[in-house]
């Protein structure tokens, strides 16, 4: 087969896109073959393609394509951009947005969509806040989460997860008369899930009989735990479906009677609870 000689030259791609071209046609000299050359003519802007009428979809077709734009975006997760996370999949944890914003009405969290346009900021926000898991890490995480909530219309309605990851460091009703992850917790009227997390050591009570000896560890009761933690306040939650245990520290003799404290635990929230709701909230347990 025959090479195939062009007679002029291609058109290089930015030419390609900042030109249009008219068609000659002139005889190769390949056995005859024909092929077209490009003549550079005029210079011409091409429009972006434009929409108006999006405010006109049914709200719930508008929240699936905001959904779809946010979903699997990968973003820095942290103000130090050395940490990576994606909308609607992975936790949110707050705590690595504290470190640089106190700004309740516009913390750093928020996906740039939701700050595009003040006529779809609620409807984009509300989208956000239904499909993702918050992580609260601290006083100060409960606060910047809460305050935000209270600038947002419908904010509390729209929360489905939570994770309290220090949920055991409360410190007790004799310092702070209201447990503020569960008040939290309760002001979100829209809220599904909960995740708890207790250090080992913190389900139970180490025993020494001398400061040289390295004591023992006994489990603490289930009405200790349920008073000292005020968990009678997360019955007033009403629309849970899920509460998880989580569970972490690996201290051998703390883990064999923990598990066993907070399986008790978990029996006794869900038993007060489905007896409030007349439901079956479902209890699960987890490590960290």
């Amino acid at each position: 087969m025959a090479d195939y000689a062009p007679s002029g030259p291609d058109p290089s791609f930015e030419d390609v896109l900042d030109s249009t071209y008219s068609v000659e046609t002139e005889a190769s000299t390949v056995k005859g073959i024909e092929r077209p050359t490009f003549t550079e003519t005029s210079t011409v802007a091409v429009p972006l393609p434009s929409f108006s009428r999006f405010m006109d979809f049914p709200v719930e077709l508008r929240e699936m394509i905001w959904d779809r734009a946010m979903r699997g975006t990968v973003h820095p997760a942290n103000m130090l951009g050395n940490k990576f996370a994606e909308y609607l999949v992975t936790p949110v944890e707050i705590r690595e947005f504290l470190k640089t914003t106190n700004n309740t009405e516009r913390p750093n969290f928020l996906p740039p969509l939701c700050r595009i346009s003040k006529s779809t900021k609620n409807e984009t926000i509300g989208v956000y806040l239904r499909g993702s898991k918050f992580m609260v890490a601290s006083f100060l995480d409960n606060r910047l989460l809460d305050g935000f909530l209270q600038t947002a219309p419908k904010a509390y309605e729209a929360i489905r997860s939570i994770h309290f990851a220090f949920f055991d460091c409360y410190p007790g009703p004799e310092m702070f008369e209201k447990n503020s992850d569960l008040e939290l917790a309760v002001r979100c009227t829209g809220l599904r899930s909960v995740k708890l997390t207790f250090h080992m050591s913190r389900l139970c009570d180490l025993v020494k009989r001398d400061p040289y000896d390295d004591g023992e560890y006994y489990p603490r009761s289930v009405e200790d735990m349920w008073t000292y933690y005020k968990l009678a306040r997360l019955m007033d939650c009403e629309n849970l479906e899920n509460v998880d245990i989580q569970r972490k520290g690996r201290s051998r003799r703390a883990v064999e009677c923990g598990v066993t404290v907070s399986q008790d635990l978990g029996v006794r929230i869900k038993a007060e609870y489905d007896e409030k709701h007349h439901g079956d909230l479902n209890v699960t347990y987890s490590w960290f």
